[in-house]
Parts: C-alpha cells; sequence; structure tokens
C-alpha cells in the first residue's frame, strides 16, 4: 500500500469514525456530516505538522555535516575523499545521503555530477548552498574554502535558531486558531441537545448555514496557514543545471 492510499484511508476511517460518534451524539445527519468534515482533516493536519517538524530537524544536522568535511580537508583529504568519508563520519539522520554521494563518487561520476544531482533528491536550500560551495572550490580551488564552510555553518545555525523561535510563536498563533475554527463546531454538537436545534439544522436554511460555515472555517484555517508559513530560501542548485 503506497502513501497516497494510506493517506486516503487514514481521511475515510476519520470521517466515518467522526460521523459515526457525531450522529450517536446529535441524531442529525446534517449536523453529523458537517462535524465530520471537518474533523476529517485533523489527521491529515498532524501527519503534515509533523513532517515538517522532521523536516526541520534533519535541516539542523547540515551544519555538522559541514564541519566533518571541513575536519577532512584540514586533515589533507581532497573534497571527494571528505565527501566520500561522511558515510562514515557525517551525522547519521542524513545517512542515506552519504550512502547514495559515497556510491556515486566511487562509480566514477564527477563531484559536480553528484552534488547536483543529490541537491535534486534533497530539494534543501541549505544542502544546496553546501554543495555549491564545494562544486566552486573543487572547480576553482581557493585557500578560503575551510573558512566558507565554517562562516556558512555558523550562519546556518543562527538561522536555524531563529527559525525555532518564530516556529514555536507561530506555533502557539496557530493552535489558537484551529480551536477558535473547532469551538463552534463542538459547541454546535453540544446544542443538539435540543430538538428544536435538530429542527432547525434540518430545513434548507440551516443546510445553507451549514454549508457557510464550513466553507468560511476552510478559508479561515488556509489565510491562517499562509499568514503563518515561513519563507524557504533560494534553491541554488538543481537537476536541471545540470548538463
Amino acid at each position: 500500500m503506497n502513501k497516497l492510499h494510506i493517506q486516503v484511508t487514514v481521511i475515510v476511517g476519520s470521517f466515518l469514525a467522526s460521523y459515526f460518534i457525531s450522529h450517536l451524539i446529535s441524531r442529525s445527519d446534517e449536523i453529523s456530516l458537517a462535524i465530520s468534515l471537518i474533523l476529517a482533516a485533523l489527521p491529515q493536519l498532524v501527519s503534515r505538522k509533523r513532517f515538517e517538524s522532521r523536516k526541520r530537524q534533519l535541516e539542523s544536522y547540515w551544519p555538522i555535516a559541514i564541519e566533518s568535511v571541513v575536519s577532512a580537508l584540514h586533515s589533507g583529504r581532497s573534497i571527494t575523499e571528505a565527501l566520500v568519508e561522511l558515510e562514515e563520519y557525517g551525522p547519521t539522520e542524513l545517512s542515506n545521503s552519504w550512502i547514495r554521494i559515497s556510491n556515486n563518487l566511487q562509480n566514477g561520476r564527477s563531484v559536480d555530477q553528484v552534488l547536483r544531482a543529490e541537491s535534486g533528491e534533497l530539494k534543501s536550500p541549505r544542502a544546496d548552498q553546501f554543495f555549491a560551495t564545494l562544486i566552486f572550490a573543487k572547480e576553482y580551488g581557493g585557500n578560503s574554502v575551510q573558512s566558507s564552510l565554517r562562516q556558512l555553518a555558523q550562519l546556518m545555525r543562527e538561522e536555524h535558531q531563529v527559525h525555532e523561535e518564530i516556529e514555536t510563536k507561530f506555533g502557539w498563533v496557530r493552535n489558537s486558531a484551529i480551536l477558535a475554527a473547532i469551538a463552534p463546531w463542538l459547541l454546535l454538537l453540544i446544542l443538539t441537545s435540543q430538538p428544536r436545534t435538530i429542527e432547525a439544522f434540518a430545513t434548507d436554511g440551516g443546510k445553507t448555514i451549514l454549508s457557510l460555515g464550513l466553507v468560511a472555517t476552510a478559508l479561515a484555517y488556509l489565510w491562517m496557514e499562509r499568514l503563518a508559513k515561513l519563507p524557504q530560501g533560494p534553491r541554488t542548485l538543481s537537476l536541471s543545471e545540470q548538463n
């Protein structure tokens, strides 16, 4: 079962479970349908937040990788040798990248080709900065590559720290917005204990209000996500640039 099938299964399962529980409480098809449509999206939202958190965590390991390469260069290794040694000495959280890089280099591919291909695989602005520095140093040489890499690692650490602080503050705002969006629907579910509430939302006017509420909730969440989204750094390498 691929990732798409798993996501669809989770969404459908969440929808059915939410509808069943809501219907047990409200005894209203219309209200249960509206609430279950809102709650069905929650597992996907949680999964996406975990993915973003994991991605930010992986980004934090690039300064360690850079320092490992600097250490190898300081010991007299070439750039190619330093990259190959990342499979052994680099941060294990990025081990898949080190294995691919090492295998491709040992198979005779150039540093430029290997790093551009890995850049296309990772789609990481920080990896691009690291790889672009190495490609430039490999092609044109220079005695300042070690100091440049050290400065890059320091800048990455500072940038990551700032992003984490901003993400923490935005996280409180985002969570408050989600609670504010869900609260009216939970209140509606509580009010279904009164028969008049069920009768009101069974009418055409009530169905229209539920539909407008769903649209407003979705638009408010998307707007909040857009405001809270941090800008990504520019990409400097890609597969399309490879000759």
